[in-house]
């Protein structure tokens, strides 16, 4: 079995990349904010930031954050973490509502 530990990303460009499997988050060097976003127990924050960005009334930016928000948890659906590029051209949303999506997400369990 390989062990994945002790690596050190800190330079790296972190953009649609899986870790799953076992991979241990707390044993690699990550890319500090505020590029970089990483995150713990991401199905929990997922289903919470769902929840609250429906509750938004502006329908645009509704639409446009549920939008980020499933494409997140399509690409991240196999891990419990996730560490990415906090802006990504490739989520199709302007960088207000990727802003408010990591909020969402960035707020403590």
């Amino acid at each position: 079995m390989n062990e994945f530990r002790d690596n050190d990303f800190r330079r790296a460009d972190i953009l649609d990349t899986l870790f799953i499997h076992g991979i241990r988050f707390d044993a690699q060097r990550w890319p500090a904010e505020p590029g970089h976003v990483r995150l713990d127990r991401i199905h929990q924050r997922f289903q919470r930031a769902r929840l609250e960005a429906m509750r938004w009334t502006d329908r645009d930016t509704r639409n446009d954050a549920l939008e980020v928000l499933m494409k997140l948890t399509t690409l991240y659906g196999e891990q419990a973490e996730l560490v990415r590029r906090r802006y990504d051209a490739s989520l199709h949303a302007s960088r207000a509502v990727q802003d408010q999506v990591w909020e969402l997400l960035t707020q403590p369990l």
